[in-house]
């Protein structure tokens, strides 16, 4: 079986068209929506949860069947009707066009598989099995994440801030990427966990202006050698 490219897309603002209006279709209309996507849902049918769903976030809805038409000017395909004929087709058209497609009913005709994914905050773990069990990667996930997510998104706020004064603050490409590789070790993670976000911080000030007080030694030298 050959390796899947895995990959994260940035789908805010971009026309991605949902066919299906059932269970199927509601999980992935749920997950665009939560990345910002501009969805066009093409179904002669919505369930009541669909429905809900369409009307509260004004998504383009055309109650019709699959059209080739629908898929124009469209960066992703999700095919979920309850009919398999139709999703293949829809499957098979894509692939003639070179849209990225994925269908819930034959994962050989998926261009892409969409894995199981727990979000806290900027963390994000994503699961797949190339399509063959999502259930187990739906657990594979759920165990990661009791692992791993407790203290990650506060240290990922935390890091997310540090990078910030030190890209406004410390001179050097090296000296940057030197520092920011140390704020991502496991020690600095085990001290931010036992001594706390503030320690933490006040920590990296110090760093900073260690190296800012070496930067202006430095310069002076520099200047002093110049002069004489």
């Amino acid at each position: 079986m050959q390796n899947s490219y895995p990959l994260f897309l940035n789908l805010s603002g971009k026309s991605c068209l949902l066919l299906g209006g059932g269970k199927v279709a509601e999980r992935k209309l749920k997950a665009l929506l939560s990345c910002g996507a501009r969805v066009t849902l093409v179904s002669p049918e919505l369930s009541p949860a669909v429905r809900e769903l369409v009307d509260q976030n004004g998504i383009d809805y055309r109650e019709d069947l699959y059209q080739p038409h629908y898929l124009e000017q469209r960066l992703l395909v999700f095919c979920a009707t309850d009919d398999p004929q139709v999703n293949r087709q829809a499957a098979l058209d894509c692939q003639i066009r070179g849209i990225l497609v994925n269908c819930a009913s034959e994962p050989d005709l998926c261009s892409f598989f969409v894995p199981a994914v727990h979000r806290d905050g900027p963390l994000s773990l994503a699961v797949s099995t190339g399509g063959i069990s999502p259930a187990l990667a739906a657990r594979i996930r759920d165990q990661l994440a009791a692992i791993l997510a407790k203290d990650y998104p506060a240290y990922l706020t935390f890091l997310n801030d540090s990078r910030e004064k030190i890209m406004r603050r410390v001179r050097g490409s090296e000296r940057r990427r030197t520092l920011l590789e140390e704020l991502a070790s496991d020690s600095f993670y085990q001290f931010f966990k036992t001594a706390g976000s503030d320690r933490a911080a006040a920590r990296v000030e110090e760093i900073i202006a260690l190296l800012e007080g070496q930067e202006n030694e430095s310069n002076q030298s520099a200047d002093g050698g110049g002069r004489s």
